[in-house]
């Protein structure tokens, strides 16, 4: 019996997991999120806007649909930017138009919450969701 004591005693502090130096520390932080694929927005009667992202370590680049809601029309935008997890920079340029500036932050793998600055925006506040 203390012979089987003693194996478990030793199997614990050679199994990674079992045994910490710090006990007191936290678990590891799990890798940063990207911004990869399609992401939403709708602004109650007003617009809506749909970004497809593509992001290669911070550099994240994309195309984008905004739509007015209350005629249909739509401009097709192309996208640039940054993401450093967790804070995303984007500059939404559409042909004709002042380019938006997307500022924010990841919340989580289908949250993006930040704001819009230029073309008519002054720190409008947004939330981006996933839709794959």
């Amino acid at each position: 019996m203390k012979s089987l004591i003693i194996s478990i005693c030793l199997l614990c502090i050679a199994v990674p997991g079992c045994h910490s130096s710090d006990p007191t520390e936290p678990p590891p932080f799990p890798a940063p999120a990207t911004i990869n694929g399609t992401w939403t927005f709708t602004q109650a009667g007003a617009f809506s806007m749909d970004l497809t992202l593509s992001q290669f370590r911070s550099h994240v680049t994309g195309d984008g649909v905004l739509t007015q809601l209350s005629n249909g029309s739509t401009n097709e935008a192309d996208i640039g930017g940054s993401c450093s997890y967790p804070d995303v920079s984007l500059t939404i340029a559409i042909p004709g138009y002042e380019s938006i500036i997307l500022t924010g932050k990841i919340l989580n793998q289908t949250t993006i919450t930040g704001v819009l600055n230029q073309s008519g925006f002054s720190d409008f506040p947004i939330t981006l969701t996933k839709v794959q």
